[in-house]
């Protein structure tokens, strides 16, 4: 039994949110949602975004299974998803970011602590449906999003919102009666990491992939005020990208959960069915699992270092209509590099 984190809730997902009557109310698109068992969530991210698992969320996804035809692409089709997220103790970001997005012209029924609940689509004759709930209710930063709604069924946004609000009053009322717990401690690493820097330089990835215009670092738009932020800065989790000098976007990225191996101990055995273990110097065998066979998916290597959740991406090449990939990235040459990445940031680990 892997010792790992767990929600300080207390309560299941579908304790909060009905999956069948979340069914009914989404509709059914390509096919049918189903609820991702939120102990295998950790398949299903990269190590930053599991530091809010490691902070004691409970995140509740249920999606129609779709995948991106690429990695540089969407869904084929319109993706119908649900996220609930719940994070305890943080009372004061939950209101930053309701004071920094929640609009007057929106009806705010529980009050100046939420944004929302909102609904959009149908006057705006969009294709699919959009309801959300963001802010700070029944001692819980509440984040709850329904994307792809079949609208068919709905004559205008109010009539809408009327049906999301059934369960955001349910949600809400639940959450009354949750008393949290205590959130799970990490073992401390004898090397911690602080910064990007101390994990990977961009002068490491200008050597090892032959790449110039290149810088490694954090990547992102607008404020950091979400429930993401908030998580990776409380445990000092990051996404080190590696990004275009000339043009947005990146090809690869190190992303680190500190103080994550039961992120990489949970997941090894199941990355093993589809990859294979990696020797990587400065770790014992089993430390390091590669999934990099299929040409045209990301190259992706995860590794334990000193009790943190490592894991390297490299992008494969992208399709001809990607206009915003710069002339001369030599992608095959980034994929070969994996290894070298992963054994320069070992290095500079545990040199610490």
């Amino acid at each position: 039994m892997v010792d790992r984190p767990e929600s300080v809730f207390g309560v299941a997902c579908d304790d909060l949110v009905d999956s069948r009557e979340l069914q009914s109310f989404i509709g059914v698109g390509v096919s049918a949602i189903t609820l991702i068992d939120p102990a295998d969530r950790v398949l299903t991210v990269t190590p930053d975004d599991a530091a809010r698992d490691q902070i004691g969320s409970l995140v509740c996804d249920w999606n129609d299974g779709q995948q991106a035809a690429s990695p540089w692409g969407p869904p084929p089709d319109p993706r119908q998803s649900v996220r609930l997220s719940l994070v305890a103790d943080a009372e004061e970001a939950a209101q930053r970011y309701v004071d920094t997005y929640a609009s007057a012209e929106i009806d705010t029924p529980y009050g100046p602590t939420a944004q929302g609940p909102r609904c959009i689509g149908i006057d705006d004759a969009m294709p699919t449906g959009y309801c959300e709930l963001h802010g700070w209710l029944s001692n819980a930063w509440i984040d709850f999003t329904v994307s792809g709604l079949v609208t068919d069924g709905y004559a205008s946004d109010a009539e809408l919102l009327d049906a999301f609000m059934m369960f955001t009053d349910e949600l809400v009322a639940t959450l009354d009666d949750v008393e949290t717990t205590e959130a799970w401690a990490p073992p401390v690493s004898p090397n911690p990491v602080s910064d990007c820097a101390s994990v990977l330089t961009t002068d490491d990835v200008v050597e090892l992939t032959g790449i110039t215009n290149v810088f490694v670092g954090p990547s992102w738009d607008g404020p950091r005020i979400g429930q993401y932020s908030y998580a990776a800065d409380t445990e000092q989790a990051m996404r080190c990208s590696f990004n275009f000098r000339d043009a947005d976007g990146w090809f690869g990225a190190a992303h680190v959960l500190p103080e994550g191996a039961w992120g990489f101990d949970t997941a090894s055995p199941t990355w093993l069915a589809d990859g294979e273990a990696s020797d990587v110097d400065g770790l014992e065998a089993g430390d390091a699992v590669i999934r990099c066979a299929d040409p045209a998916d990301t190259c992706t290597l995860d590794m334990r270092v000193a009790g943190h959740w490592i894991r390297v991406e490299v992008m494969p090449p992208p399709p001809a209509d990607v206009g915003y990939v710069p002339a001369g990235i030599d992608f095959e040459a980034a994929r070969a590099a994996v290894v070298p990445i992963a054994e320069r940031i070992v290095a500079n680990i545990m040199a610490d």
